[in-house]
């Protein structure tokens, strides 16, 4: 069987299926790893970067549901029960960013604990603090 051993090997990994498409360029872990340093960026801004993320996804998602009531069920590439369970993620993870961001405060610690609740989708959660 094959284990993680590192992030390189990882990365390698994650992105094996890519390496044969030529266009564009596969990625490499340099750019990667450049591309995921999040050291030089504030915890407010982490925090205010996700919100805005799930926003953007649930003004998406409105977007999409709103034309799906035009197609014939038997034909829609997305069902509508799905579309629900993502929204109610990107609100429900909205809740919680809004709550963390409070908790931070001013001195950017926060405690108690995070729970993932896959109920809404089975693979994103909606997580909640407990």
């Amino acid at each position: 069987t094959w284990h993680f051993t590192s992030h390189t090997a990882r990365f390698h990994k994650r992105f094996e299926p890519f390496a044969t498409i030529p266009q564009p360029p596969p990625l490499t872990f340099a750019d990667f790893e450049q591309g995921s340093d999040f050291s030089s960026v504030t915890q407010e801004e982490l925090l205010a970067s996700a919100a805005d993320s799930f926003k953007l996804a649930k003004n998406m998602l409105d977007k999409v549901s709103s034309k799906t009531s035009v197609i014939n069920k038997d034909f829609c590439v997305i069902p509508e029960s799905s579309l629900q369970g993502l929204t109610k993620i990107c609100v429900g993870n909205s809740v919680f960013l809004m709550k963390l961001r409070q908790m931070v405060g001013k001195d950017g610690t926060a405690s108690g604990s995070a729970t993932f609740d896959f109920g809404n989708h089975q693979h994103f959660c909606t997580v909640r603090l407990s």
